[in-house]
């Protein structure tokens, strides 16, 4: 659970909470303001190419 809090960004309780409901229903967020730092990713892809998901046969 900690490892699932940490990679959404929100508490350890939250998660317990949320599974605890009787019924999980999808919630649609409106807006939202992004979270990934594109130059970062662009930064790290470049460093380690061979870590890339898609490969070109």
């Amino acid at each position: 659970m900690t490892k699932a809090a940490h990679t959404f960004g929100i508490g350890r309780a939250s998660i317990y909470r949320c599974l605890s409901r009787p019924k999980l229903l999808a919630t649609k967020v409106k807006s939202r303001q992004g979270k990934l730092d594109w130059k970062e990713l662009e930064r790290d892809v470049k460093q380690n190419p061979e870590l890339s998901i898609f490969r070109q046969s």
